[in-house]
């Protein structure tokens, strides 16, 4: 395989390479009025319509059932008049969003059964603040079918947030989830899904991944539950760009993989404060290129201050200094020494210029601060550049 080499042909903010280069596995008259009066308020409030057929609807699920494939169900409403319903999707390619300005709030009338319950393909979920299934059910719950879009919801104070099961291609963004008992965010049996941007605390899980494989869990915010992020028989999944930190188990509490989780890795992650353990792994666990609190590396089994690592944990070499951002692209095609351009501007302020012939993952980290006391005389800007 030839060799690969790269150069960084923006520097718009006097930015410098941290290391050398590392290549890993390339290839609702009195009384009567007043009642009126408040069932009139909430119903100027509360809107339920199909926005492509321009008809409203009494219920959500009534919407649900009238739509066609392709359709958009937009509500309106707020937190102090709340949509009461257990609602099932069984239409493909249908949006139920929140109406612009607004984010109204979706409440289980049975708290045993899935606010949300998906069963059909492609559906997006968008802008609604989901509570109140609080018996074992979920906010969200993806059932048995693929490629649907949980976005920018609030997923708070159910049994499990939001619950992917016996899924594939399902993306999960810029969700703010708390305060839900169980997990989080549960994979199970789920696979190829792209888990980024959330929000995720106060749950005994942040993020459970069960017998689920080929996911991404990219740039989420993971702290304050009990344990951050747990794999049980769930292998290649890749952990990156991702906050971890104050998850307070007393074992253990950053990012657990069992003995039955092979190939999962994390990259460029901010581990700290964790109660008990920053990764404690019973089968090998790439944990290089993370920053674990403390310049001097991860404790324990590390040889530092920051977050303690176990055994069977790689950890080094680690960052000198906390990730503000991280640019990553999968499978990029270098092809016959022809230079690639990859951009990260908008979250590194920085543009490399590969050169090679191989598929590799790119990695181009931004970081807090200077990670090593004997830089001096520059912007104060710093990268971490990784390819593999």
């Amino acid at each position: 395989m030839a060799a690969l080499s790269y150069s960084i042909v923006k520097r718009s903010v006097g930015m410098i390479k941290l290391k050398s280069l590392r290549f890993l596995g390339l290839g609702i008259i009195g009384i009567g009025v007043l009642i009126g009066f408040t069932q009139g308020a909430a119903a100027d409030v509360v809107s339920i319509e199909n926005i492509t057929k321009g008809i409203t609807y009494a219920t959500i699920q009534q919407a649900v059932d009238a739509a066609s494939a392709g359709d958009t169900i937009q509500i309106s409403g707020d937190v102090t008049h709340p949509v009461t319903e257990n609602v099932t999707i069984n239409v493909s390619n249908l949006t139920i969003q929140a109406s612009p300005g607004t984010q109204p709030l979706i409440t289980a009338s049975d708290s045993s059964t899935d606010v949300f319950c998906i069963s059909a393909a492609s559906v997006t979920i968008s802008g609604l603040t989901v509570s109140g299934a609080t018996n074992a059910a979920a906010g969200i719950k993806v059932n048995s079918v693929n490629n649907c879009q949980i976005l920018n919801n609030t997923v708070t104070n159910n049994s499990k947030g939001i619950y992917l099961y016996s899924t594939s291609g399902t993306t999960v963004s810029g969700n703010n989830v708390s305060n839900n008992t169980d997990e989080g965010i549960f994979l199970d049996d789920s696979n190829n899904a792209t888990i980024t941007g959330n929000n995720i605390s106060g749950s005994n899980y942040g993020i459970y991944l069960g017998s689920s494989d080929y996911n991404t869990l990219l740039k989420n915010n993971i702290s304050n539950n009990s344990h951050g992020i747990y794999f049980s028989s769930s292998d290649n999944n890749r952990v990156l760009g991702n906050t971890i930190s104050n998850n307070e188990s007393t074992f253990p509490s950053g990012i657990h993989n069992d003995s039955n989780s092979d190939n999962n890795f994390g990259y460029y992650n901010n581990i700290s404060g964790n109660l008990t353990y920053g990764v404690w792994s019973e089968a090998t666990f790439d944990a290089k290129h993370n920053w674990w609190g403390a310049k001097d590396g991860p404790g324990e089994n590390g040889p530092g201050s920051g977050d303690k690592v176990s055994t069977n944990v790689s950890y080094d070499p680690w960052l000198g200094a906390s990730v503000t951002d991280l640019h990553y692209e999968s499978n990029v095609n270098v092809i016959n020494n022809t230079n690639t351009i990859i951009d990260a501007t908008n979250e590194a302020d920085t543009i490399l210029s590969i050169s090679g012939s191989t598929t590799i993952d790119v990695y181009v980290a931004k970081l807090s601060g200077n990670p090593k006391t004997a830089f001096s005389g520059f912007m104060n800007k710093f990268i971490d550049v990784h390819l593999s």
